[in-house]
């Protein structure tokens, strides 16, 4: 009898020590297969961003990164390029129209691209300093001789002429051109490292940059905000590039500020927030300085990037089918990010602590108006995102009757 209960037992202990064992294998098996996608997660992140910026992966990575990176993926990296665009080129015509009737008698209802007047009643380019920053006198002539080229005589005073007299229906303004230069930056600059891979560099950037405005026909805008005015004043002074960033307290904490970071989240959107947001800041300090800025611009990022692991747990359910269905509701709804599909009214719930932009956006006033200053215009946007968040075309058309800043 006791025999048999010793056999009995010693079959349970067996069978426990199986499952011990599967379990251990099994956790030997992900272990391994996890090393395995962390060492070569780089080179998934680098032929995914070699696929967005249609740079050539390093061979190496080739192969196993082509299987792994979507279509999808890279498609909403590009159409975050191609948004910023869009809107830009759609609300160009209407840019810093308080007048809501002004904005329907000159304009009607924005639906498409339109070129822009001529002129504009209660313009203040002609108030503007064509020498510096701000408002002032019309005898400066960093506008029309160092940027702007040919410019000029619509600044002078009582003209009335439109920020972007000379734009056709469509064109972008001077910020969304100068985020193109920022991305061949970044394309040139990632092709140069070894092994290649998306890398931001003030440097290069600051030299492109400076290039562009100083070249005459680069491109056919008629406006130059604060920043860059002060920018080439500095330069004119005989400053060294990475000296001549400015602020006159003011107008260089405004929104456009903005414009520059989405190349730069996007290259770095899997990066450790930390480093992301270094990048982000010094694509900022390149052309103004901004310690206003600085928060929205982070927080700006951290909305579209809300956080570093996104992908690397989309490819890790690629690479470990196994653990797909233990893992798949606990971890990818959490990390996916906006960038990857995720909700923007759930991204802008984080990080709007009292809940003022929901409840702004889903109340019956109107679509916010405001001025380009970041403390005001920021949330104006967040506004937007979220009110308009089932249709971006609704959203931009939204955004671009409501007049005020909108480029």
């Amino acid at each position: 009898m006791c025999s048999v209960r010793r056999v009995q037992c010693d079959d349970v202990v067996l069978v426990h020590l199986q499952n011990v064992m599967g379990t251990v294998k099994l956790i030997i098996i992900l272990y391994t297969l996890t090393q395995l996608f962390a060492c070569s997660l780089s080179q998934k992140r680098e032929a995914m961003f070699a696929k967005l910026f249609n740079a050539r992966p390093a061979s190496a990575a080739t192969s196993v990164a082509q299987q792994i990176v979507t279509p999808t993926d890279t498609d909403k990296f590009r159409a975050a390029l191609f948004g910023l665009y869009v809107a830009d080129a759609t609300a160009m015509p209407v840019h810093w129209m308080y007048n809501l009737a002004q904005l329907k008698r000159d304009y009607g209802r924005i639906t498409s691209f339109v070129k822009p007047k001529d002129k504009f009643e209660g313009s203040i380019l002609n108030l503007s300093n064509t020498g510096g920053g701000g408002r002032g006198s019309d005898q400066g002539d960093i506008v029309g001789s160092v940027i702007l080229h040919g410019k000029k005589k619509y600044w002078l005073r009582g003209g009335n002429y439109h920020y972007h007299l000379g734009l056709e229906a469509g064109e972008n303004t001077l910020e969304a051109q100068l985020c193109r230069v920022l991305t061949q930056s970044i394309l040139e600059t990632s092709a140069s490292v070894i092994p290649p891979s998306p890398t931001f560099s003030a440097p290069h950037f600051t030299e492109k940059y400076m290039q562009f405005m100083q070249t005459p026909g680069t491109h056919n805008d008629t406006y130059a905000s604060t920043a860059h005015r002060m920018f080439f004043a500095n330069v004119v002074r005989g400053k060294p590039p990475h000296e001549c960033a400015d602020n006159d307290g003011h107008n260089t904490d405004a929104i456009d500020a903005l414009t520059l970071t989405v190349p730069v989240i996007l290259a770095y959107a899997q990066c450790e927030r930390s480093v992301r947001n270094a990048k982000v800041r010094e694509v900022i300090l390149i052309t103004r300085r901004s310690k206003a800025v600085m928060p929205y611009a982070e927080k700006y990022a951290d909305i579209l990037v809300a956080g570093k692991t996104a992908l690397e747990f989309i490819y890790l359910f690629d690479l470990l089918p196994i653990i797909n269905f233990l893992c798949l509701f606990c971890f990818y709804r959490t990390f996916r990010t906006v960038l990857q599909g995720t909700s923007i009214r759930a991204a802008i719930d984080a990080s709007d602590s009292d809940g003022s932009i929901r409840r702004m956006a889903q109340s019956s006033a109107p679509d916010p108006m405001v001025a380009c200053y970041i403390d005001s215009s920021f949330p104006a946007m967040l506004v937007f995102a979220y009110r308009y968040a089932d249709s971006v075309e609704q959203g931009i058309l939204a955004s671009a009757n409501a007049g005020g800043t909108r480029t």
